[in-house]
């Protein structure tokens, strides 16, 4: 999935003893952030739905970031983060989160905040789980014509 996602080799987090075009493995990467994102409907409040989505991206850069320290210590590479990397990354993240009625979670938090996230980081990570959201929406419609 991965692949199909460009997700950059570099941002998928396998080991360095492991062959990324090994079918058989069972890596689990950004295995936390995922985790994170599943508890958003879970909480009640719009707001609290934010914070899991904050959450969920600062749980990316820790994974990426730790992931490349490890390999920095062994290889001398450190990678950074763009906006070109993480959302691929994020929509991998918010596909294996199965969110259930993730199209009512993103209408509840647009219909109850409103304006009051039109700005900064908060504005931007919601309008990157929309914008996601209708990429795997599109990508079902156009599989089931």
């Amino acid at each position: 999935m991965m692949s199909y996602l460009e997700i950059k080799r570099d941002f998928w987090l396998l080991p360095p003893d492991i062959d990324p075009d090994d079918t058989d493995i069972k890596h689990e990467a950004y295995k936390e952030a995922i985790d994170t994102l599943g508890q958003i409907s879970t909480m009640y409040s719009p707001m609290e739905k934010i914070d899991v989505l904050m959450k969920t991206f600062d749980k990316i850069h820790e994974e990426v970031e730790n992931y490349f320290k490890t390999l920095a210590s062994a290889q001398g590479k450190v990678k950074m983060l763009s906006m070109d990397d993480l959302l691929p990354i994020f929509h991998f993240i918010l596909i294996r989160a199965r969110i259930p009625h993730l199209g009512s979670e993103i209408q509840f938090i647009d219909d109850m905040v409103g304006q009051g996230i039109s700005h900064g980081e908060a504005s931007h990570r919601f309008t990157t789980l929309s914008l996601c959201y209708e990429q795997i929406r599109h990508e079902r419609e156009r599989d089931n014509t």
